[in-house]
């Protein structure tokens, strides 16, 4: 969570609207310092998902509410993503500096592709590394499925938990992977698959074969040129978050 906070900041994210949906680990430990700055605000959000469908509907109750703290603090953009989403700028120093150039114009939301990350295999991520340069193998360009937004409040609005909707007036856009993806770590570590992600979807009525085989599918190691543009941030995203170099 702090890394995943740390690096939109690095990308010029300066305010955080989060949503903490029956979390049982640190996360008040971890968001207490940025409560306290003014960085994040934390709103629970504790609504048990009884299957897919209503995790969609718990997703887009929070979104629009989100969208609607925006909007009183004057927020022009608004990335609409989860805390296993990283959104990469490829050809651009970082994501602000790529929005920018939509300020004046009728560009109402940027959507980007996921690029699906699985396990790697890793066992958990050690402490003294980033999840972004050790989960490394992915599924490829051809699994580039889903997608997030980055909405502008006063231009669009949200319509389920992957689209936005532009108001009258004003157009969507969706980026070319070779100028801004999204890595979804979908799986994160394989700790976390086997006790967090797979349990979860067993509730929901997923076999776990399904998850598995979701993993296996997003854990190629032939795609580097997937893996490596976030890389660039990794040396910064140590610093800030008091890593050894």
């Amino acid at each position: 969570l702090k890394e995943w906070i740390e690096y939109y900041r690095l990308q010029g994210a300066t305010k955080f609207y989060l949503y903490n949906n029956l979390s049982k680990d640190n996360y008040k430990k971890v968001l207490r310092p940025y409560i306290k700055e003014g960085i994040v605000q934390l709103t629970e959000w504790p609504h048990e998902s009884l299957d897919n469908g209503y995790w969609n509907h718990v997703q887009v109750t929070a979104y629009a509410h989100g969208i609607s703290l925006a909007r009183k603090d004057h927020v022009d953009w608004l990335i609409v993503v989860d805390a296993d989403e990283f959104i990469v700028p490829v050809t651009h120093e970082t994501l602000l500096d790529y929005v920018r150039m939509y300020n004046d114009t009728d560009i109402g939301m940027l959507s980007f592709l996921w690029m699906m990350f699985g396990t790697s295999n890793v066992k958990k991520v050690p402490k003294d590394k980033l999840l972004i340069e050790t989960l490394l193998w992915n599924g490829g360009p051809q699994l580039a499925i889903g997608e997030k937004s980055i909405l502008h409040t006063r231009r669009a609005d949200t319509d389920g938990p992957h689209y936005g909707k532009c108001l009258e007036g004003y157009r969507s856009l969706r980026i070319p992977l070779d100028t801004v993806q999204i890595n979804h770590y979908w799986s994160r570590d394989e700790k976390f698959l086997y006790e967090v992600k797979i349990p979860r979807r067993i509730l929901w009525g997923w076999p776990q074969e399904q998850s598995e085989s979701f993993v296996r599918q997003f854990n190629s190691p032939d795609y580097p040129a997937v893996s490596d543009p976030i890389q660039r941030f990794a040396p910064a995203l140590r610093k800030a978050l008091n890593l050894p170099e």
